[in-house]
């Protein structure tokens, strides 16, 4: 299998406070069938006590699920959904192992998935709390698309 890359978009946050549980990073994911998504970065959750943490999120502490917005994926971490609205927030019934339309995923700092052919919308991106506002310092995140040939 053959992939060749092209960015679809870089989208970037500095020194913000975010309230919205989505932030559209992408208006409308056109012909890829994969997506490879890279980020970086650094943000806390205001009025915690908890430290600064980046793309993959706060290690060594556990949080109940219902602080998280996908259980069993670190409080803070970045995470996407496509399609759906900006204003959704809810968890999933079970995780998801690929993207299922309008349900959260892990992110990271790297994720690359399989955008399955009924899914379509905008590329969202937040983080895996409950609670904002979060202060992002600094949020870079490059998503690139594909389609594989063989």
């Amino acid at each position: 299998m053959v992939i060749n890359w092209s960015q679809l978009t870089v989208f970037e946050k500095k020194d913000e406070v975010v309230t919205a549980p989505w932030l559209m990073a992408l208006e409308l994911i056109s012909d890829a069938t994969h997506l490879k998504i890279q980020s970086e970065g650094k943000w806390y959750a205001e009025n915690s006590v908890l430290p600064s943490f980046g793309p993959d999120g706060l290690s060594g502490i556990t949080l109940s699920s219902d602080q998280l917005t996908i259980a069993g994926c670190r409080f803070g971490a970045l995470i996407g959904k496509i399609g759906g609205s900006s204003a959704d927030h809810h968890s999933p019934e079970t995780p998801v192992s690929a993207p299922v339309a309008d349900e959260p995923f892990a992110v990271g700092a790297f994720c690359t998935l399989k955008i399955p052919d009924n899914i379509f919308g905008p590329l969202f991106l937040g983080f895996n709390a409950s609670s904002y506002p979060i202060h992002v310092e600094t949020l870079k995140v490059t998503v690139f698309g594909a389609r594989p040939t063989v």
